[in-house]
């Protein structure tokens, strides 16, 4: 990720959606948002085809991101073996960088990268720079956190260094957010920067946009179960009016106790896009991306315009059999790279919970430090998408 050399790759088997022959280009907005709740609004546009969603988030995205320079997106679907490359668009930037971004960056810096490294890059936090990435790839480094704890060790100037080449590339970083879901869907959208981010830079950006990431994971599995289409009545587990009042519930979810978060969760979701009032981290604390670790709460329309809140079971799946289900989310969330912190935001948990399940985790694998866990976690995913590699998980 980012515009400098990050040296050879080997050629990937790259199945390309819409192998693109020009970008999409699209003008950045010109007042930005005070909230990144349009952001949030493009995501769970679950009805749009992968070009339309993600050119929508990329212009609604880049008011709060773009430093002058341009940003870029584009999806990606892992299959066995190979990457699915897809749905590209920029916002702003130079007409110089417009016309030249595909052999520029596209094709150099994404395209041509092998599936496993794409995954790692995917995975190695939720928002990072390219900076950052590098590093902790020459480190041999899983995470964002593993290679802030590196850096903190060796008095963080090993990290702020330009890059050594960056031949006929434009930018010597970038800001990236990443989202991996657990069926092997991402999202990348990345700004350029003109001068190396600064940590405390990254940051900041890490504490607003790290929960927006989190969004388009749960996003990307709501777009999976639906087939791209807009929900429908029969989609939910529940029903709501947009003031919280239930209209219909499943047995899954008629429990007293899930009927009462619902409808609180309806209620802060309609006033997280409704008052104008609200910072990012109000309007995201209040707009949720799991309710109790189960529902994601979408828009739905009747034939005549009106709108209600359909609860869509959306909990992310599990690839790691000997472990419970909610162990083996955790273990798949900190597999790409997340917090423990961030992992209670996706899932819908406090942190206090996701803190006991890590140290449970850990002590089932044998493993004592956080990067052990992270590698191990990866190796279980690994073993689970692929059982031809029976080789146990291990720290190394």
């Amino acid at each position: 990720m980012g515009n400098a050399a990050t040296g050879a790759h080997r050629v990937s088997s790259v199945a390309p959606w819409t192998r693109p022959s020009r970008a999409r280009i699209h003008p950045s907005v010109g007042a930005p948002p005070k909230t990144v709740v349009p952001v949030l609004e493009a995501a769970y546009r679950t009805e749009l085809d992968s070009d339309a969603w993600i050119r929508a988030i990329v212009v609604a995205l880049a008011p709060l991101i773009d430093a002058g320079v341009g940003v870029q997106g584009f999806e990606v679907r892992f299959e066995p073996g190979r990457s699915a490359l897809g749905a590209p668009a920029l916002a702003g930037g130079t007409d110089a960088w417009q016309r030249q971004w595909i052999e520029n960056w596209w094709e150099p810096l994404i395209a041509a990268v092998d599936p496993e490294t794409l995954r790692s890059m995917l995975a190695f936090g939720a928002v990072s720079s390219a900076q950052q990435l590098w590093d902790a790839s020459a480190r041999g480094l899983p995470t964002l956190d593993a290679h802030l704890d590196a850096l903190a060790g060796a008095g963080w100037a090993a990290g702020l260094g330009r890059p050594g080449q960056t031949g006929r590339l434009f930018y010597v970083d970038s800001l990236n957010l990443c989202a991996l879901d657990h069926d092997d869907a991402g999202v990348a959208i990345v700004a350029n920067r003109e001068e190396v981010l600064a940590p405390t830079a990254v940051r900041a950006a890490r504490r607003r946009f790290a929960p927006v990431a989190a969004h388009l994971a749960a996003a990307l599995r709501a777009r999976g179960k639906l087939g791209l289409r807009a929900p429908r009545p029969d989609d939910g587990e529940a029903i709501f009016a947009p003031d919280g009042k239930l209209l219909h519930a499943e047995p899954a979810a008629q429990a007293a106790e899930d009927r009462a978060s619902l409808a609180v969760a309806v209620r802060d979701l309609d006033r997280a896009r409704s008052s104008s009032r609200l910072d990012d981290a109000e309007a995201l604390a209040l707009w949720r991306c799991l309710v109790d670790g189960r529902w994601t709460l979408l828009d739905q329309f009747d034939s005549d315009g009106r709108r209600f809140v359909v609860a869509l079971p959306n909990a992310p799946g599990s690839t790691a059999p000997a472990f419970s289900r909610r162990e083996a989310q955790i273990l798949a969330e900190l597999a790409r790279g997340r917090s423990n912190k961030e992992i209670a935001y996706a899932l819908g948990l406090s942190a206090s919970t996701v803190a006991t399940v890590v140290a449970r985790a850990a002590r089932k694998l044998g493993v004592e430090s956080r990067v052990e866990l992270v590698r191990c976690a990866r190796a279980l995913e690994r073993r689970a998408k692929n059982p031809a590699d029976s080789a146990p998980p291990d720290a190394t």
